[in-house]
C-alpha cells in the first residue's frame, strides 16, 4: 500500500511538474484557456484514475477511450487557421500601406506584399501607383491623354518612405 502511495504521488508531482512547464511556454492568446483546462483535466486524470482502479477493479484504457477520434481535421483545422491568421495579417499590412500612400498624395491601383513564413519581415513590396486626383478643375484637351506617371524621383521617394517605414530594403520594393 505504501508503494503504490509513493507511486501514486510521485505521478502527480512529475504531472504538475510536467503541466507548469508547458503553462510557462505558451503564448499569449484565445486558446491559452483551452490548452489550461486540457491540462488541468489531464491531471485530475492523474489523481482519480488510480482511485477508479483501486473501487471498481479495472484498469482504465485510454486507447478504448480514444479510439475512432481522428486527428486529421484537429490538423486540418490548424493549418486553416495559420492561413487565416497569415490572410488577415497582409491584408492590414496593405491597407495600412495604401491609407500611408494616400495621404502622400497617390492612389494604390494594384498592391502584393510577400512576408516570411513567421510574420518577423515583409520580403517584398509590389505597388502600382498614380497620383491622386485634385479637387481643383483641369484644362482638357480633346484628342490628348495625359497620363499622370510618377517621375523618378517620386518613385525613389516612395521607395525611402517605404523602406524605413516597413523596414524592407529599397531593392525589394517595387514601384510602378
Amino acid at each position: 500500500m505504501v508503494e503504490f502511495l509513493s507511486s501514486w504521488a510521485g505521478n502527480i508531482t512529475v504531472s504538475v511538474i510536467i503541466a507548469t512547464i508547458i503553462e510557462m511556454i505558451l503564448p499569449e492568446g484565445k486558446n491559452r484557456k483551452y490548452i489550461k483546462t486540457v491540462i488541468g483535466v489531464y491531471i485530475l486524470f492523474i489523481i482519480l484514475s488510480p482511485i477508479i482502479t483501486k473501487i471498481s477493479g479495472q484498469e482504465i484504457d485510454m486507447q478504448n477511450i480514444f479510439e475512432g477520434y481522428e486527428t486529421t481535421a484537429i490538423e486540418a483545422s490548424s493549418l486553416n487557421t495559420e492561413e487565416s491568421i497569415k490572410e488577415i495579417y497582409l491584408n492590414n499590412l496593405k491597407t495600412d500601406i495604401t491609407s500611408k500612400l494616400k495621404q502622400r498624395g497617390y492612389e494604390v491601383l494594384q498592391i502584393q506584399v510577400e512576408i516570411e513564413e513567421n510574420y518577423e519581415k515583409i520580403n517584398k513590396i509590389i505597388v502600382s501607383l498614380k497620383k491622386a486626383e485634385n479637387s481643383t478643375i483641369k484644362k482638357v484637351e480633346i484628342g490628348k491623354q495625359e497620363a499622370e506617371k510618377l517621375t523618378t524621383s517620386e518613385i525613389k521617394e516612395i521607395k525611402e518612405y517605404l523602406s524605413t517605414t516597413y523596414d524592407v530594403q529599397e531593392k525589394n520594393i517595387t514601384v510602378n
